[in-house]
């Protein structure tokens, strides 16, 4: 299991695995942390999933796009769920997509088929991480 920071470091190599913690107030966002060399943010956030809570990490580089998604945490169903929440191929669609404004599922990132309800969960995480980037100054 990797420790956060080197979740963080995976999610924005630009950062060089250095970053400080920045103080964001939005529900379901349990931590924003800043690169300490102005490479962008890594935010994690949650969101109900059909097992529970699905926890996320967002990578965002400095010129304001998604750089990548990680799902630390989740109780999915297997072979249902789980085929979002550990589905690189799947989570790789949010690369490159703008922070500038939330997400909608089935426009800017397709649902997984018979497992909308894990999809959502992913895309609200998301989105709550991008609320959260736009508020820090």
């Amino acid at each position: 299991l990797r420790t956060a920071n080197e979740t963080r470091a995976a999610l924005l190599p630009e950062a060089e695995g250095s970053f400080t913690e920045v103080e964001v107030d939005v529900e379901n966002v349990t931590e924003a942390y800043a690169a300490d060399n102005g490479a962008g943010y890594v935010i994690s956030a949650a969101a109900k999933g059909y097992g529970g809570d699905v926890v996320i990490m967002v990578g965002i580089n400095a010129d304001g796009s998604i750089e990548g998604i990680t799902v630390t945490q989740q109780t999915e169903t297997k072979g249902i769920g789980s085929n979002v929440v550990d589905n690189p191929e799947y989570l790789a669609q949010y690369s490159g997509l703008s922070a500038a404004e939330p997400l909608v599922l089935n426009e800017d990132v397709d649902a997984y088929a018979s497992a909308t309800v894990s999809s959502t969960a992913v895309i609200n995480a998301v989105n709550a991480a991008i609320e959260a980037y736009n508020q820090i100054p």
